[in-house]
């Protein structure tokens, strides 16, 4: 019933002839005083686009519901000039203005999926409309010609559709949600996929990044920075504008990195420090991206240092920043030297006057693990009362991916405040899984499974202490072959 209201709503503004005068862009103060409470006529969904801050609105085809990271063109009276906009509880910002006093506003990251309302208030009172917010989880297989897309709602993830793109691999979404990134190990090109658009994720377009044997695609959390990680060089761009991300610079890696063999790699939420795991002797390097040369590494540690095999397996970084998580553990290098052990480091970051010095504050072993495969630090979860609060960083909670000893069994364990790992998401069978990530709001810890059938699968269970059955849909049917733990699935913000 939302659905049909919102598209009735679209369809009067849009194709029965919006002026020109309203869809212009206004400045705030050529705007009314509001002299009562706001009135909401309609919502109109506009995309994933840029909004313009002046000149003519563009309208694009809707399809009446709200993704994370939507334009939104909230339509009424009495709005005023400094009205405020919550949506799903959220505060939006005001993005520009049109000549009717209509408000651009963009669905904010973190908003609850489902039909949620959007409340516009001023001085004089507040208004609200409601309408669905839909939000995907985007799978990509390591071998397959196709992206699949789910939908993440109160119950956990549906299936919803698929776009062929050949020699997908890395993939990262822009911190706001409007873009996926896709690019193949092979490098050459960047695939954007615009995930708010019209009728459900599309390609948006491409850019061609010149750079081959790709190792790592990382995208800052809350800023408009990506890097693609080769051998020896960093490929920074600017995601400013998500849907249209520009080359910012080709810098070399510092000697000490780029011979040491790049495993993975993760870029700090703020965009300004690139942490980088290699194989030779096992080291993390923290490197300064402002900086080049051999004075871009601050700092380094060796992990594994006797251990002549790379083991380090992935890394990522808290969402405060604080903290650099590394899992290692038994490799493909590693195998012919027989059993190593499944271990997660928490390395904290020590701000000095002279710099940066990563702190081994933290290192667990998990037993019951083997092969892992990705860990995930999850989103900035709300901190519960009472002693979690005073918890130092480097105790969060954080999700490993595996296979479980002698067993044909792999799993998703959370490794928490205490030293112990404890399984949230399981299967059987010989399915293995790889990629994981956790719903903004913390409810659903999902995993990307691999089945011996060639399709791919995400697993859903509850990540937190709500009651809730784990869900496992079929996204991509005899998708192909490829190691399971290649398998990266991401959630929008």
């Amino acid at each position: 019933m939302a659905l049909g209201r919102v598209w009735l709503f679209a369809s009067v503004f849009v194709l029965a002839g919006c002026a020109a005068g309203a869809r212009q862009i206004v400045e705030t103060r050529d705007l009314s005083e509001a002299g009562r409470a706001p009135s909401i006529d309609a919502i109109v969904d506009l995309g994933g686009g840029d909004v313009p801050r002046e000149g003519e609105l563009r309208v694009r085809p809707t399809d009446g519901v709200a993704v994370i990271g939507e334009v939104l063109w909230i339509r009424g009276g009495s709005f005023g000039r400094q009205p405020t906009v919550l949506i799903g509880g959220r505060p939006a910002a005001v993005l520009s203005r049109t000549g009717d006093g209509g408000i651009l506003v963009r669905v904010p990251p973190g908003t609850p999926a489902g039909e949620q309302p959007v409340i516009v208030s001023n001085e004089h009172g507040q208004n609200q409309h409601r309408i669905p917010i839909r939000r995907y989880a985007v799978l990509v297989p390591p071998a397959g010609g196709r992206v699949a897309f789910a939908e993440m709602g109160p119950e956990g993830p549906a299936p919803s559709s698929s776009i062929e793109l050949s020699g997908a691999r890395f993939l990262r979404i822009s911190p706001e949600g409007r873009a996926a990134y896709v690019i193949s190990d092979k490098g050459g090109v960047l695939t954007v996929i615009e995930l708010p658009a019209a009728g459900g994720p599309a390609v948006f377009g491409k850019l061609d990044v010149a750079v081959a044997r790709v190792r790592a695609l990382a995208v800052a959390a809350a800023a408009p920075v990506a890097v693609l990680v080769r051998d020896e060089e960093v490929l920074i761009l600017d995601i400013a504008a998500p849907l249209r991300p520009a080359r910012l610079g080709l810098l070399p890696l510092p000697p000490v990195v780029a011979g040491a063999g790049v495993r993975r790699a993760d870029v700090s939420p703020d965009g300004k420090l690139l942490a980088i795991a290699v194989v030779a002797r096992n080291q993390v390097f923290l490197l300064d991206r402002a900086r080049t040369g051999r004075d871009a590494v601050v700092a380094s540690l060796a992990l594994a240092p006797e251990v002549r095999a790379g083991v380090l397996v992935d890394l990522a970084f808290s969402p405060d920043g604080g903290t650099l998580w590394v899992l290692s553990g038994a490799t493909d290098e590693s195998r012919p030297m027989g059993p190593q052990p499944t271990r997660v480091f928490a390395l904290r970051l020590v701000r000095t006057g002279g710099g940066i010095k990563l702190d081994a504050a933290r290192t667990v072993t998990l037993d019951a693990a083997a092969d892992p495969a990705r860990i995930s630090t999850g989103r900035s979860l709300p901190l519960v009362s009472g002693a979690g609060i005073r918890l130092p960083p480097e105790r969060a909670t954080v999700f490993i991916s595996a296979t479980l000893k002698e067993t044909d069994r792999s799993a998703v364990f959370a490794l928490g405040a205490e030293d112990l790992a404890t399984e949230l998401l399981g299967v059987d069978g010989g399915l293995a899984v790889g990629g994981v990530d956790v719903s903004p709001e913390g409810r659903w810890l999902l995993g990307a499974v691999a089945g011996k059938d060639g399709g791919f699968r995400v697993h859903a269970a509850p990540a937190d202490s709500r009651p809730g059955a784990p869900r496992s849909v079929l996204l991509l049917p005899g998708a192909g072959s490829g190691p399971a733990a290649a398998a990266e699935v991401r959630v929008q913000p």
